[in-house]
């Protein structure tokens, strides 16, 4: 509704203007016909004044209102005032010309100036009822509003026109209006107390603690299925055997000597022990045999006492007997080559009886070289040695 209210209080603004104008513009056309007659006619003087004047006030009301917060010109009481001026002032001139009919209508005007004056007579006329009937339409509208809120509202005709229709209008009253409310509130109060003496007091039991129930190993899961709203935390068992196994674990000794030449780190590397006694786990007495460790994977190295132990010196392999030469022949001049072979590395049965030389086959020289002689070709010799 407050958009509605806004938006007819605009347009009938709008619509003052332009009858405004059209009335003064008339006026003063009608004041130059007349005074071509030699007629005295004060009417279009008033008319003219009343245009000016609706379409002053209209642009002075507007532009205060949209240059300050909250003007006294934009509350009820004002905004009334100056609409009913205005009404009054049109309905006062638009009645009196009605009622004197003018001279311009008459024969005599017909015959001077033709149908000119009566058309802006009728003009003039009709634009006059017009702002008369627009202006009485929104002075009648904010009445309306305005008299249906002081019912509930006392000082709503103190109130700014923007606010007379909000959904919150009541919180915009004055502090006097506040304080009379506040008066009357304890009023009201006593009156509903008397009209309901009897009202029984409901009594709201305070609802009774859950009891708890035993964890058991299933306490999180419902029995019908899934989990439940609730689940209890189980306490951690406390074993006497495990305790005691683990306060009975011999720790190595921490300060051990190590050797100079290794750094502090491989010291606290190397005096690890390899094995750890274990005591009884079982409390009937019953006992288990020293933990197996594992070979390192290194060997007996880093040896700790390695600086201690005598210099070992390793035995050379022996060489083997070089073998006798083989005998020569005689058709052959060089000797032949001496086969070398690897000494065996496994013994193996030799074969008895006495040892005969290998065949030999000599290989002929090929005749010298002439070089004497002019280009000649040397033709190879290919000797069977198969025959």
């Amino acid at each position: 509704m407050s958009t509605f209210f806004s938006c007819t209080r605009y347009a009938a603004f709008a619509l003052s203007i332009v009858c405004s104008a059209i009335i003064a513009s008339a006026a003063v056309w009608n004041l130059s016909l007349v005074q071509e007659l030699d007629l005295g006619y004060p009417l279009d003087t008033y008319l003219t004044f009343l245009g000016a004047y609706g379409i002053a006030n209209v642009f002075i009301v507007v532009s205060v209102e949209l240059t300050f917060d909250r003007p006294f010109t934009a509350r009820v009481w004002f905004e009334c005032l100056w609409v009913l001026l205005l009404l009054a002032m049109n309905l006062a001139g638009a009645a009196y010309f009605t009622t004197h009919s003018p001279a311009l209508c008459s024969a005599h005007g017909r015959n001077v100036l033709g149908n000119e004056g009566c058309t802006s007579n009728q003009v003039l006329m009709g634009f006059t009822w017009l702002n008369t009937s627009l202006l009485f339409l929104y002075l009648a509208l904010l009445v309306v509003l305005t008299i249906v809120r002081a019912g509930s509202e006392p000082q709503v005709w103190s109130t700014y026109i923007r606010d007379i229709s909000t959904p919150g209008f009541n919180k915009l009253i004055s502090p006097s209006n506040a304080r009379s409310n506040v008066a009357h509130a304890p009023r009201q109060v006593q009156v509903t107390e008397e009209k309901r003496p009897n009202v029984p007091i409901i009594s709201i039991p305070k609802p009774k603690p859950r009891p708890r129930r035993p964890s058991s190993p299933s306490s999180g899961e419902d029995p019908i299925g899934g989990l439940r709203t609730y689940y209890d935390v189980e306490a951690y068992p406390h074993d006497p055997q495990r305790h005691g196994l683990a306060s009975s674990t011999i720790l190595p000794p921490s300060d051990i000597p190590g050797p100079v030449f290794y750094s502090q780190h491989m010291q606290t590397m190397l005096t690890l022990p390899q094995t750890a006694a274990i005591r009884d786990r079982d409390s009937q007495g019953r006992t288990t045999g020293p933990r197996k460790s594992s070979p390192p994977p290194l060997g007996l190295w880093p040896r700790m006492d390695a600086m201690s132990q005598p210099i070992r010196k390793r035995e050379t392999p022996k060489e083997s007997e070089p073998l006798p030469p083989l005998p020569s022949s005689s058709d052959s001049g060089p000797s032949p080559r001496r086969s070398l072979e690897s000494p065996p590395t496994s013994p193996r049965d030799r074969p008895g009886g006495p040892r005969r030389p290998s065949a030999t086959i000599p290989k002929p020289r090929p005749p010298p070289l002439d070089l004497s002689k002019g280009k000649t070709r040397v033709q190879p010799i290919v000797i069977n040695t198969y025959q």
